[in-house]
């Protein structure tokens, strides 16, 4: 499946002849075939409309995975009538298309990602707030056994980096890979990386999609296949123990490398549902028409085994946690959110972070090494700053009251000659 779930295809001519591409070189030849399949329709609107619904409904019966939905002919339907026929609408508004050439995708149900979202940096295994810039790759080894590995996107960049460092990670026996708010990217890059995770000749994902036959001129679909992980023949991270940590933000590449290493490396996987993104398009720019293009869905995707199986719509569980390990890592993660709420807010004033979300934020990540070293404890702020903590999660009517009683008890001590100047009592 050596195939990207964002295809991109070079911006089409104004007859909107599909281009050859690195991932489809076939398709060079589909102009002259595509324009005989469509019946021009009976239309009395203008040349620009007509040109215009036919083209796209010739991309849609060479990509789309929803032919069965597609009608036999032009007709007199608009572009946006047909593409409303195949909407793969998730969950609306999140993941939706506002007009056949303008898809939008969230994560989670909730507002897109903000620009302000914050990654950890780990020194001497103490947790701090890096930047407000989200990089789209980040390792940090935890302690001498267990590095982190947070991945932002599968793009470029990071499957770069990922593949340039595997040497290094060789030498870490536990693996912690987050994935929280990872909308996905490239599926060359996930399966790279996989390559790099898995034994080869795994099976580990399987998969529905629209392929091009160059010698009959057609499009035609390849029912559910399993992809295996043949790219590497002697991978280095074989073996790990793996915890992957993820959210309703973990989509699409993400999921499937969650269910890869769920289903084929034993993994832990720690957090929230993920968002439930088993499907990949094709994207098509559109000659005249800045920033927009096509998306059109040519690829369904699940997972290897019942314990993942189709989760479109429905997102992948994560396992559970024992009570106790929750209440422990729970604890850290409440002095270290408190601590460090301020300096949050500082690198992003737009985006208040409140304690309960670096709260979760903590507990998770303590969870998921806790998953892989079995030994861990999870580091505690400085003692000024627990101290802090303590002082700010107390009910402020006890701690009024403390104060107050150790001021009455005080004032049997004062030495004879001295005046003390004190606040007046809260409790009168």
């Amino acid at each position: 499946m050596k195939s990207s779930n964002s295809i991109f295809i070079p911006a089409d001519n104004r007859r909107h002849a599909i281009k050859p591409s690195s991932v489809i070189m076939a398709l060079s030849v589909v102009t002259s075939a595509i324009l005989l399949s469509c019946a021009y329709p009976v239309y009395d609107g203008d040349d620009e409309f007509l040109e215009e619904q036919q083209s796209v409904w010739q991309y849609l019966k060479v990509f789309s995975i929803y032919q069965d939905r597609l009608p036999e002919s032009c007709g007199s339907l608009s572009p946006n009538d047909m593409f409303r026929m195949i909407n793969d609408t998730l969950k609306s508004p999140c993941y939706r298309y506002t007009d056949y050439m303008d898809n939008v995708l969230c994560g989670g149900g909730g507002p897109p990602p903000q620009k302000c979202d914050l990654y950890l940096l780990f020194k001497h295994g103490s947790p701090r707030i890096q930047r407000a810039t989200v990089p789209s790759y980040y390792i940090d080894s935890i302690t001498r056994s267990t590095v982190y590995i947070f991945i932002a996107d599968f793009e470029y960049e990071a499957w770069r980096q990922f593949m340039a460092q595997a040497s290094y990670l060789e030498r870490f026996q536990n693996i912690v890979i987050d994935l929280r708010g990872n909308g996905g990217g490239l599926l060359n890059a996930v399966e790279d990386m996989l390559g790099e995770l898995l034994p080869s000749g795994t099976e580990f994902i399987q998969y529905r999609k629209r392929e091009y036959d160059y010698k009959r001129l057609r499009g035609f679909t390849v029912d559910w296949e399993t992809q295996s992980a043949t790219n590497k023949t002697s991978p280095k991270l074989t073996g790990k123990n793996i915890a992957v940590l993820m959210n309703g933000g973990s989509a699409s590449a993400s999921e499937i490398m969650a269910s890869a290493l769920k289903d084929c490396a034993n993994a832990r996987l720690i957090g929230e549902r993920s968002y439930g993104k088993g499907i990949g398009q094709v994207r098509i720019s559109r000659t005249g028409r800045k920033d927009r293009e096509m998306r059109i869905t040519y690829l369904q995707i699940r997972g290897i085994s019942d314990r993942t199986g189709n989760y479109h719509r429905i997102g992948i569980a994560p396992d559970p946690v024992t009570e106790e390990d929750s209440t422990e890592m729970d604890a850290a993660a409440s002095a270290w959110a408190i601590a460090i709420k301020n300096e949050g807010e500082s690198l992003c004033p737009n985006y208040p972070i409140s304690s309960e979300t670096l709260r979760a934020n903590y507990r998770d990540f303590y969870c998921a090494i806790k998953a892989v070293e079995p030994n861990y404890k999870p580091p505690l702020p400085p003692l000024p700053e627990l101290k802090k903590t303590t002082e700010i999660d107390r009910p402020m009517e006890a701690a009024l009251a403390e104060r107050a009683t150790q001021r009455l008890l005080n004032r049997s001590k004062t030495p004879i000659g001295v005046y003390v100047v004190s606040e007046p009592d809260p409790l009168k």
